[in-house]
Protein backbone atom coordinates (compact mmCIF):
# COMPACT_ATOMS: atom_id res chain seq x y z
CA UNK A 1 0.00 0.00 0.00
CA UNK A 2 1.41 3.21 -0.95
CA UNK A 3 1.60 6.22 1.55
CA UNK A 4 -1.51 7.71 -1.18
CA UNK A 5 -3.95 5.39 -0.01
CA UNK A 6 -3.32 5.87 3.76
CA UNK A 7 -6.20 7.45 5.22
CA UNK A 8 -5.15 9.35 8.62
CA UNK A 9 -7.75 8.86 11.32
CA UNK A 10 -7.26 11.19 14.36
CA UNK A 11 -9.23 12.89 17.40
CA UNK A 12 -10.05 16.37 16.60
CA UNK A 13 -8.85 19.11 19.17
CA UNK A 14 -12.35 20.80 18.64
CA UNK A 15 -14.88 18.26 18.63
CA UNK A 16 -13.47 15.80 20.15
CA UNK A 17 -15.29 13.29 17.52
CA UNK A 18 -13.05 10.73 15.63
CA UNK A 19 -12.44 12.40 12.35
CA UNK A 20 -10.20 13.03 8.66
CA UNK A 21 -8.48 16.19 8.79
CA UNK A 22 -8.82 17.86 5.39
CA UNK A 23 -5.90 19.43 3.99
CA UNK A 24 -6.26 23.25 3.00
CA UNK A 25 -2.95 24.17 1.93
CA UNK A 26 0.90 23.22 2.74
CA UNK A 27 -0.01 22.28 6.84
CA UNK A 28 -3.43 24.05 7.39
CA UNK A 29 -5.75 21.65 7.67
CA UNK A 30 -9.47 21.56 8.67
CA UNK A 31 -11.69 18.80 10.52
CA UNK A 32 -14.72 17.46 8.22
CA UNK A 33 -16.84 17.17 10.93
CA UNK A 34 -17.08 20.85 12.95
CA UNK A 35 -14.71 22.66 10.11
CA UNK A 36 -12.42 23.82 13.05
CA UNK A 37 -8.98 24.91 11.14
CA UNK A 38 -5.47 23.34 12.78
CA UNK A 39 -2.07 23.93 11.92
CA UNK A 40 -0.63 20.25 11.37
CA UNK A 41 2.85 19.56 13.36
CA UNK A 42 5.19 16.47 12.68
CA UNK A 43 7.31 15.74 15.79
CA UNK A 44 7.03 11.57 15.86
CA UNK A 45 3.65 11.71 15.32
CA UNK A 46 0.81 14.17 14.34
CA UNK A 47 -0.72 16.73 15.92
CA UNK A 48 -3.34 19.13 15.42
CA UNK A 49 -3.58 22.45 16.82
CA UNK A 50 -5.85 25.37 16.71
CA UNK A 51 -4.97 28.36 14.20
CA UNK A 52 -5.54 30.82 16.76
CA UNK A 53 -3.12 29.26 18.88
CA UNK A 54 -0.19 28.25 16.27
CA UNK A 55 -0.74 32.66 14.96
CA UNK A 56 0.02 33.24 18.69
CA UNK A 57 3.15 31.16 19.52
CA UNK A 58 4.62 32.15 15.68
CA UNK A 59 4.01 35.69 16.82
CA UNK A 60 5.77 35.33 20.50
CA UNK A 61 8.48 33.21 19.00
CA UNK A 62 8.96 36.37 16.23
CA UNK A 63 9.21 38.66 18.80
CA UNK A 64 11.75 36.88 21.03
CA UNK A 65 13.73 36.83 18.40
CA UNK A 66 13.86 40.55 17.46
CA UNK A 67 13.89 41.35 21.00
CA UNK A 68 17.49 39.07 21.30
CA UNK A 69 18.36 40.54 17.82
CA UNK A 70 18.23 43.48 19.93
CA UNK A 71 19.89 42.62 22.88
CA UNK A 72 16.97 42.90 24.88
CA UNK A 73 16.76 39.80 26.39
CA UNK A 74 16.03 40.31 29.85
CA UNK A 75 12.67 39.37 30.44
CA UNK A 76 9.57 39.71 33.21
CA UNK A 77 6.73 37.32 33.66
CA UNK A 78 4.31 38.02 36.00
CA UNK A 79 1.86 35.15 36.63
CA UNK A 80 -0.67 34.93 39.22
CA UNK A 81 -2.21 31.25 39.82
CA UNK A 82 -5.76 30.99 40.96
CA UNK A 83 -5.39 29.71 44.47
CA UNK A 84 -8.31 27.13 43.74
CA UNK A 85 -6.92 25.56 40.69
CA UNK A 86 -6.96 22.15 40.42
CA UNK A 87 -5.33 20.39 37.16
CA UNK A 88 -6.96 17.02 37.98
CA UNK A 89 -10.52 18.82 37.79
Amino acid sequence: MTEDNVVNICLCPSCQSMTTMKQIVEDTFFCKLCKEQFKQFKNGKLIYVPLAVSDTVTKFKKQLEEMQEDDQTDLEFDIEFEPEFDPED
